[in-house]
């Protein structure tokens, strides 16, 4: 069975190192969120849970509803979107923005979605990034969608770019493990743009 295993009190490799010692196996470690994730039994699960400070919990998954609309149904909020986005001056757009998507993919041949993802990782079990279940293209046609025009199909704010973090599978499943290395990856990357000198606005939606 799969665990994750938390701990306030020691540093990853010395987790790491516990876990070795009950014989855990597959360790999977986060950068900057202090998760790791491990196989083992229930007998070994106890045995690390005995270590002072250390918080072993099993792999909880999450089903997410398939979206059953074709993207065209929020034409309806695209007018709303577009007045809100006119009330600034300029319109505020989202230009310079980058939204980092955890979610079933997306899929960036859609003509709303098309030069808008910028980065992807897929960490969701399946064959790759893209979205086979829908739900994911969904939310990015909402936060990133088409042009800012009167009468024209788009989102929240469309001079946006997205980065495509692929933690539900094409089942439309996804598991804690997979949503933790999905924002660890993204914290990780906005860390090493700030060191650099360069780190745009990001933001996180988790659906």
């Amino acid at each position: 069975m799969r665990y994750a295993v938390i701990s306030k009190m020691l540093k990853l490799d010395q987790l790491e190192s516990e876990i070795k010692k009950v014989g855990g196996s597959n360790i999977v470690k986060t950068t900057l969120l202090g998760h790791v994730f491990c196989e083992m039994d229930e007998t070994q699960a106890e045995a690390l849970a005995q270590v002072p400070g250390v918080l072993v919990k099993p792999i909880k998954e999450y089903k997410t509803h398939q979206v059953t609309a074709a993207l065209a149904a929020v034409q309806t909020f695209s007018d709303v979107f577009y007045l809100l986005r006119s009330y600034f001056n300029p319109p505020l757009t989202g230009i310079g923005l980058t939204v980092a998507v955890l979610d079933s993919g997306i899929r960036k041949s859609h003509q709303s979605l098309v030069n808008k993802v910028v980065y992807e990782a897929n960490f969701s079990g399946s064959p790759a990034a893209d979205d086979v279940f829908g739900h994911g293209t969904q939310v990015a046609f909402v936060i990133a969608g088409g042009v800012h025009a009167l009468g024209a199909k788009a989102g929240v704010s469309p001079g946006a770019v997205l980065m495509n973090i692929k933690v539900i599978a094409d089942s439309g499943v996804g598991d804690d493990e997979a949503i933790v290395l999905g924002i660890d990856q993204v914290c990780s990357m906005a860390s090493k743009q700030e060191r650099t000198g360069y780190c745009p606005p990001m933001t996180f939606i988790l659906t």
